[in-house]
């Protein structure tokens, strides 16, 4: 369960409505705009059946979620055409082949006409009159957002299904201002995409957050109305989120930050960061992971570890530029590292001085998309003491469908321990122990080695905690765990939802609530080519004194980083991989 839900979650192609370029009446292609249409082979004199609209009623949507109906018919000449007679629902559309789509944008009912007609000579020509209810939204929550956030996400979108079915890595990151009342202002979008790379895009748009602090954000774009629903928590005294997580219709996850205003000028930024970054070569998967230093005046030198598939190179020497001249006001800028093995062209947004939310391409190469941030270090100069205790792990392969998490115990002295459960592609290990060595520099590179099952390097962030770098391209963060025992209370509370891009094509973003041993979830999911998802599901739990959480089916194992989060992945063999993380 935590999220194995997920496996009710239907594939494209499954069943549902004709495509776009569908007719509804038979299944043909509908003509291309301004082709001619090629005439119904001959009947032989056969009787042509009237044409009649046999659609009587459409089902009911929803503000800001995507909506899809095809209008059908029977008898007549195919193809059949269809044209409106008054207005649909403001952000829906008719398209000749009888598709109603488009996401609404207002709550209430509007009836209108439709008129079919068929390729008969001469043709047939019916119409009907039909009726959609847009469900007014939940907006209780409002007030929740308000501020500037800045949002990074990336997922996995067919680069051409028809002609070259190979999925490559996508990524979409912005700055937004939400007033509090539903409505989205002086926003920014950058996107790379199989459509290409499209920068620095002024958009606006709307907002709906429930009682549930779940929402949708619906940005207008030049390419229409895009949907990404999300869920919000750390409440502020103020009464104003803090953070939250995301996804896009195409299945890309990532998070949400309320960025400091005070700091969103590049005068902030300056002196030591650690980052990592993830994304795939077209169906090669790489990662890099790093210490840099911003001096201020838009130079960058560091070093770096990366991995290309399964080849991974360690320590190398990092140059490059940065710079925010033409996205202060948002906390937009741009940066490129040099390194031996490949170049990083990125967009950042600035969280506040102390983080970055990080997308771009490697090479400069539109399909070579990554994902990512960077944090300050906090503790130089490190050394082997900066790593003693027990850190939660979660990390990922944007390649490969793989999700490891667990607890790596440090001794203070060089010698480490990991307990470790992994889904590979439906290989599920639980429960692996294993120990190994480390060293640590003072810029924070840590490297390890002596266990199979360990990561090859972590650049640290401060002590106990920092970006995670696998020699099989897996990424990932290690975050400093709480003192306990644990027990089954340690995890009780009211949680924001999401997960970890890039293992898996699906999106996930809800709440959740633990209570008596109950976790109780609400989730929203995207993947590409399949319409959104909500679902609603509970389970029991059980805490053992380490910090790691089973849930009554043994399909979720969680991991508590502190009272207020933790990680878990879903070991459901017939599931994706997925690393969730769940936050109050």
């Amino acid at each position: 369960m935590l999220f194995a839900v997920l496996v009710a979650f239907c594939d494209p192609g499954c069943g549902g409505a004709a495509g776009p370029r569908e007719s509804a009446a038979t299944g043909d292609p509908a003509s291309a705009p301004g082709n001619p249409r090629t005439p119904p082979p001959a009947t032989g004199g056969s009787a042509i059946d009237p044409l009649a609209i046999t659609t009587t009623a459409l089902p009911a949507g929803s503000v800001l979620v995507p909506y899809s109906a095809v209008l059908q018919s029977s008898g007549g000449s195919a193809p059949v055409t269809w044209v409106m007679v008054g207005t649909l629902p403001r952000g829906l559309s008719l398209g000749a082949s009888g598709l109603i789509s488009g996401i609404p944008t207002d709550g209430g009912s509007r009836a209108f006409a439709v008129i079919a007609t068929d390729f008969g000579t001469p043709p047939q020509q019916v119409t009907q009159t039909l009726s959609i209810v847009i469900d007014s939204a939940d907006t209780s929550h409002n007030s929740l957002l308000k501020g500037r956030y800045a949002f990074v996400a990336t997922g996995f979108r067919p680069l051409s299904p028809r002609f070259l079915p190979v999925s490559i890595q996508i990524a979409t990151g912005g700055s937004f201002v939400a007033d509090g009342k539903g409505n989205v202002t002086d926003a920014v979008i950058d996107s790379i995409s199989p459509n290409g790379i499209a920068t620095n895009q002024a958009v606006a748009g709307i907002y709906v957050l429930g009682s549930d602090n779940r929402g949708i954000l619906g940005f207008d774009t030049p390419a229409g109305t895009v949907s990404l629903p999300f869920s919000v928590g750390s409440i502020e005294c103020g009464g104003v989120a803090t953070k939250g997580r995301v996804i896009t219709p195409f299945g890309e996850a990532g998070e949400l930050d309320l960025q400091d205003p005070a700091e969103l000028a590049g005068s902030s930024l300056g002196g030591a960061y650690a980052f990592g970054v993830a994304g795939s070569e077209l169906t090669r998967a790489f990662g890099v992971n790093g210490a840099i230093v911003l001096d201020g005046g838009g130079t960058v030198t560091g070093r770096v570890d990366t991995t290309q598939v399964t080849t991974f190179v360690p320590d190398q020497a990092v140059t490059g530029t940065y710079g925010m001249s033409a996205g202060q006001s948002v906390g937009r800028g741009t940066a490129m590292l040099h390194t031996p093995s490949m170049t990083l062209n990125m967009t950042f947004y600035v969280v506040s001085s102390d983080r970055l939310l990080i997308l771009g391409t490697e090479q400069g190469g539109k399909f070579f998309a990554f994902a990512g941030q960077a944090r300050r270090q906090a503790g130089l100069p490190f050394d082997l003491a900066s790593l003693r205790g027990t850190s939660v792990l979660g990390a990922g392969k944007a390649r490969g469908g793989v999700a490891t998490g667990g607890l790596a115990t440090f001794d203070g002295a060089g010698a480490v321990s990991f307990l470790l459960d992994q889904h590979d592609a439906g290989k599920i290990a639980l429960g692996a122990a294993s120990s190994g060595s480390y060293v640590i520099s003072a810029n924070g590179h840590v490297m390890f080695s002596g266990a199979d099952t360990v990561a090859s390097s972590l650049y640290l962030v401060s002590p106990g905690e920092g970006f995670l770098l696998y020699g099989d391209s897996r990424t990932g963060y290690l975050e400093k765990q709480a003192l306990g025992p644990f027990d089954d209370s340690s995890i009780e509370g009211s949680y924001f939802v999401g997960n970890s891009p890039s293992t898996s094509p699906l999106g996930v973003s809800g709440v959740a609530s633990a209570s008596g041993r109950a976790l109780r979830e609400s989730m929203d999911l995207g993947r590409f080519g399949v319409p959104f998802r909500h679902l609603d599901a509970m389970e029991s739990f059980s805490v053992a004194p380490n910090g790691r959480a089973t849930t009554g089916s043994g399909l979720t194992v969680m991991y508590i980083v502190s009272p207020k989060k933790f990680a878990a992945i879903d070991v459901n063999p017939v599931d994706f991989s997925n690393i969730i993380f769940a936050e109050r």
